[in-house]
């Protein structure tokens, strides 16, 4: 099934630094919870069912079992989530617990919507937005379709390709290469 770019809600950059602004007076748990949605493109389900021992803090990598088929992929930790992992302990199995276990998917939906609101997002925007956001933020950011395919774990590229429309930096940046090539015939 082919998605349209209407069906893809994600943040722009200023709104995905709002919603971190706002988190800062959550618990660090929470904001690195975000930060992991957002940073590794991760479903909700992955966050849910992460366990400790993916997250190597000797080796600052991170290993996420891609759901619906996905690929498993390790990612470096950046520098700027360490400072948020060293201050969180887990005291369960999966790297986000609650009080009573692993946290379940409605907690974190409202995690989100709790930080989306107190940052004055759209109401409609929700938890798997991040995921969206970390594809097109990535394209901007000049990765390849293949980078962001790899960081989603998506198996075919066709799925990521959804996201190549919507960034308009890349689209730029492509017809301003274009323009600038002495191999496209220029109008006198």
């Amino acid at each position: 099934m082919e998605r349209s770019s209407e069906t893809i809600r994600y943040l722009t950059q200023q709104q995905v630094t709002k919603l971190f602004r706002a988190a800062k007076n959550r618990p660090v748990r929470d904001r690195l919870l975000l930060a992991f949605a957002y940073r590794f493109g991760m479903r909700t389900q992955e966050l849910c069912e992460l366990p400790v021992r993916a997250v190597d803090r000797s080796r600052w990598e991170i290993t996420i079992h891609g759901l619906k088929g996905g690929l498993t992929r390790t990612y470096t930790i950046p520098r700027d989530l360490r400072p948020l992992i060293r201050a969180w302990k887990p005291e369960e199995e999966t790297f986000f617990s609650g009080r009573q276990g692993p946290l379940h998917r409605i907690r974190i939906y409202l995690i989100f919507k709790e930080c989306a609101l107190a940052a004055g997002l759209p109401d409609d925007l929700g938890m798997h937005s991040l995921r969206h956001s970390a594809a097109v933020h990535a394209l901007d950011a000049g990765l390849s379709t293949e980078d962001v395919r790899d960081l989603l774990r998506h198996k075919r590229i066709a799925t990521t390709d959804v996201y190549a429309n919507l960034s308009t930096r890349r689209r730029g940046d492509y017809l301003k290469r274009l323009e600038q090539s002495s191999a496209v015939v220029k109008l006198r």
